[in-house]
């Protein structure tokens, strides 16, 4: 097994996206917990698709992360899954129809997440709660290239926008 990319949780808990030995030439990725305490490695997802970008929540409960589903490798259609650590489950926050996928940062109180969405030419910044319950925080119709969030005030975020006819915008 070879370790793709990893995020830390609050008590020391490492999420690993993990290319499975046996699957080195059918780039499939996996989600796999690993605890420093037992050396034990537990998997949490294993599907025929990618499954990347493991991103833990500030209060170390949910882990999110994005996923082909069962879709062929480097699928063009993303969605963001949520691992609760309490209960076990796995739930959709995002359907594959809904655009691209990248870019995860949790709200600092851990109750949802932003991220970019591609749409065509568009990439815009949008929140999901833990619901499901999408919103748009970025202009419709723009190409945002990066984005983060104000650290002291997290409804307000920074971003750049790409416009062919000028220079990048900030």
């Amino acid at each position: 097994n070879f370790i793709q990319n990893f995020d830390v949780s609050r008590s020391g808990i490492l999420a690993l996206e993990i290319i499975p030995s046996a699957a080195l030439n059918r780039q499939l990725t996996d989600i796999a917990l690993w605890d420093p305490r037992d050396r034990n490695l537990k998997w949490i997802l294993t599907a025929k698709g990618l499954e990347m970008s493991p991103n833990w929540s500030p209060n170390g409960r949910f882990l999110a992360f994005l996923s082909s589903g069962n879709q062929d490798a480097w699928s063009s259609q993303f969605y963001l899954q949520v691992w609760d650590s309490v209960s076990k489950n796995i739930s959709n926050i995002t359907s594959p129809e809904g655009g691209n996928i990248a870019g995860l940062i949790w709200k600092t109180d851990s109750s949802g997440i932003y991220f970019s969405k591609a749409e065509s030419v568009n990439k815009e910044i949008w929140f999901n709660d833990l619901t499901g319950k999408q919103n748009r925080i970025s202009p419709t119709d723009v190409m945002i290239d990066y984005f983060d969030l104000n650290p002291l005030n997290q409804n307000q975020s920074v971003y750049t926008l790409e416009n062919m006819n000028q220079p990048e915008e900030l």
